[in-house]
């Protein structure tokens, strides 16, 4: 169920996401979900990163840890023992066409010495654990026709010294712009420094916009489209030029896409979850106005309030993405609300089913389950 406000906006993307994105990464062959939007008079939503998935998977992945615990097995286990696999296809149709899910596990408890820690540390200390995964590019066309979803249109200067890469896409701080020129250049085989990058022009061409972590995937293959073509053109020249057979020539000086904007994707992706689990929290009156409409009541996390982060990034080689690539903005935010509550209830043996995990509702908590279990003895 989702409040809405009192108009629809995007509400049924959002209630379509919460479900959809329970397919997976786990074997499911089968699962029934029921929606409904509710009109109501709170402030219209929108969508936000993990758009409608990030609250259902923090239940799912707490549900699995429950049980997990009923059949005495470790999480990690069990959710490893039901992963799917690159090529498998969800019950909704939802295509693994990559997955290196089993990879990130194994990273995870190896780095995180899950091993040792898990069941062994001190009273108030706890470990928690979850998966998640976002789709790359929305899991069905929004508009469902032959037209395309994202064009590039790639220019050399005369003097050869610049490639001009046009896209309409919508630079707004996620990195497209930085990784549509890498994929120019590692395309064309030219230094980064040679791309010039023009963005966010309907003149440009076509683009549905920065949504549903799909710049990457269709505009970054759409660059590298447009990038080989125009290499193959030059070639073609050159070979009539000099006579030489154009299988028998190439252009090599590119660079990978970019590995600090993956890790800064996953450390935000990290960031936002922690807010939401531990600090964020919209409060309403009686008459559905907003109690804490500033920054100095609505808290969120600072740079001092954020632990370590160690990015692990894991490549499983998409073969719909330029160069392998895929979404990493959306998939991030998914386990980190359901790690810490799992993490919690390691530490001191409850479970909350509100959020933000106050200090108040915390303490609450736990003294509810110190009387119920002394009622039970």
């Amino acid at each position: 169920m989702s409040t809405w406000g009192s108009v629809s906006s995007f509400g049924i993307a959002t209630i379509y996401y919460a479900g959809s994105l329970l397919g997976g990464p786990y074997k499911l062959p089968n699962m029934k979900y029921d929606a409904y939007r509710v009109y109501t008079n709170l402030p219209a939503c929108g969508a936000q990163r993990g758009h409608g998935g990030v609250i259902a998977r923090a239940c799912w992945e707490q549900q699995l840890d429950m049980i997990a615990e009923e059949l005495a097995m470790d999480p990690i286990e069990l959710r490893l023992k039901n992963m799917m696999v690159t090529g498998d296809v969800t019950c909704n149709d939802l295509n693994m066409s990559s997955l290196g899910m089993r990879e990130c596990i194994e990273a995870v408890r190896d780095r995180s010495e899950w091993k040792r820690k898990k069941g062994n540390l001190p009273k108030g200390k706890g470990i928690g654990m979850a998966c998640g995964f976002f789709v790359s590019g929305a899991g069905f066309p929004i508009y469902r026709s032959d037209t395309y979803h994202g064009t590039v249109v790639i220019k050399l200067t005369e003097d050869g010294g610049t490639a001009l890469v046009y896209t309409a896409s919508a630079e707004i701080g996620q990195g497209s712009d930085t990784a549509f020129a890498m994929i120019a250049a590692e395309a064309l085989g030219i230094p980064l420094d040679w791309v010039r990058l023009a963005s966010g022009d309907t003149d440009f061409g076509v683009d549905l916009g920065a949504y549903s972590s799909r710049q990457t995937l269709m505009t970054g293959q759409a660059t590298k489209e447009a990038a080989e073509d125009v290499k193959r053109q030059v070639l073609e020249v050159l070979s009539e030029v000099l006579d030489v057979p154009v299988a028998d020539m190439d252009v090599k000086r590119g660079l990978i896409i970019n590995r600090v904007s993956v890790e800064a994707q996953m450390q935000g992706a990290i960031y936002m979850g922690l807010g939401e689990a531990l600090y964020e929290e919209v409060k309403f009156d009686d008459e559905g106005r907003v109690r804490n409409a500033d920054l100095a009541e609505y808290k969120m996390p600072t740079a001092r309030d954020m632990p370590p982060i160690d990015a692990v990034i894991v490549e499983s080689n998409e073969p719909n993405g330029p160069f392998g690539a895929k979404e990493v903005g959306e998939g991030a935010i998914m386990p980190t609300i359901p790690a810490v509550l799992n993490a919690l209830s390691d530490a001191v043996g409850v479970r909350l089913n509100e959020l933000p995990l106050t200090p108040e509702r915390v303490y609450l908590a736990i003294k509810e389950f110190k009387n119920k279990s002394e009622l039970l003895r």
